[in-house]
């Protein structure tokens, strides 16, 4: 009995020092090796380094790309391993290589995007959204509100069936897109929100939005919907 208790204790010392440790100084640490390799600068228009940082270090993250734009066949690719870095390093080495990105720790969630768009009133990401108070509710959920509503309002659009069935209690007050898209990572946990969704394409006319679930401590993770 006593050595129960005496797991149970340091069990709850260790959650108590990993809620108050900041995800920038969180080690990124690859499974196997090179599963925290990424190559630039691909790495990060396609969103694949942003989404090495949230899985590897269990971070949610918001991920905002540039349009895709030509780049010259003969340039030089470079092979970077992530891990042992902290986020904070590795976020430091993204802007290093693309300085068109910025980055932020918002509570917990890292969001990145170019630093263009963070004051402009055109980027969906900064549309005004009402509140968000649901007791219950998935990322699916939320994805399918951002959506309809950054696309003009009307019936939410056709989605896959959500494979992640977690769900989450979530109270965001009105703000823009990008605080409800941060107050869900948050309240989730083990979330990337990558815009525009990288498998389907961006549409210039059309909100383009996707999700990757990364493992919790448990080693369950959800496959990507979108």
């Amino acid at each position: 009995m006593r050595l129960v208790l005496t797991a149970v204790i340091i069990c709850g010392f260790c959650a108590a020092a990993r809620a108050q440790e900041s995800v920038l100084d969180r080690r990124i640490k690859a499974d196997a090796a090179g599963a925290a390799v990424v190559w630039l600068p691909d790495g990060i228009s396609d969103g694949m380094f942003a989404w090495r940082v949230a899985e590897s270090a269990s971070v949610p993250l918001i991920f905002e790309a540039l349009p895709p734009e030509y780049r010259d066949p003969s340039t030089v690719v470079e092979r970077v391993d992530l891990d042992g870095l902290t986020v904070r390093r590795a976020l430091d080495i993204l802007v290093a290589r693309e300085p068109r990105y910025r980055w932020e720790d918002r509570d917990g969630v890292i969001v990145i995007r170019p630093g263009r768009f963070t004051n402009d009133p055109d980027d969906r990401l900064n549309q005004r959204v009402a509140a968000v108070q649901r007791k219950r509710l998935g990322l699916q959920d939320v994805l399918a509100g951002v959506t309809a509503t950054a696309n003009g309002g009307g019936a939410s659009p056709t989605l896959l069936p959500a494979i992640d069935s977690r769900q989450f209690a979530m109270d965001a007050p009105g703000g823009t897109v990008l605080d409800v898209l941060v107050a869900a990572a948050r309240a989730h946990g083990r979330v990337m929100w990558s815009m525009p969704d990288s498998v389907t394409g961006g549409d210039s006319d059309r909100f383009s939005l996707g999700y990757r679930t990364f493992a919790d401590d448990a080693g369950t993770a959800g496959a990507a919907a979108r």
